[in-house]
């Protein structure tokens, strides 16, 4: 923001909103979503793949899981607060095969992260990392986080 108040400031008297995003906190993030007319948040969430009520759901997820880590809360089994809502299994069949996803457990937050992750940045190895720390600690049961019977990894498809 400084580099382009200092560069741009005197032909733009606002930021632009990639400049303004940096410094908004994830929960006024959410809230800029969620009041949103229908006509932002459909093609923004169009460009993760997702409907923008599974969009906004997810977002709502992340603040909680957010907010509970930032504040060294137990996460791994722990029912959240908020349950983030599923893709709708007529468009998203592979969403809900070969189980169904808890989307209130830690679980579901990471299938959630990991389809986002997919779609924004596929190079990143954000899931690769996540199955390493899975695997790190074996004798964590996968099945308090929400993993279904046998998983205890993502699949990285």
């Amino acid at each position: 923001m400084r580099h382009f108040l200092q560069k741009y400031g005197d032909s733009h008297p606002v930021p632009p909103i990639w400049a303004t995003v940096e410094l908004i906190d994830f929960g006024k993030l959410m809230q800029m979503y969620q009041n949103a007319p229908k006509a932002i948040k459909k093609p923004l969430a169009e460009r993760f793949g997702v409907p923008d009520k599974v969009l906004g759901s997810w977002i709502l997820g992340l603040v909680s899981v957010r907010n509970i880590c930032a504040h060294h809360g137990r996460l791994w089994n722990r029912t959240l607060g908020v349950k983030l809502m599923e893709l709708p299994a007529d468009r998203f069949p592979d969403w809900h095969t070969p189980h169904k996803v808890d989307m209130g457990s830690s679980y579901g937050v990471i299938r959630a992260c990991h389809y986002l992750i997919r779609k924004i940045a596929p190079q990143s190895g954000w899931t690769t990392r996540v199955n390493a720390l899975l695997r790190q600690h074996p004798d964590i049961p996968k099945s308090a986080m929400g993993f279904p019977d046998g998983e205890n990894v993502i699949h990285e498809d």
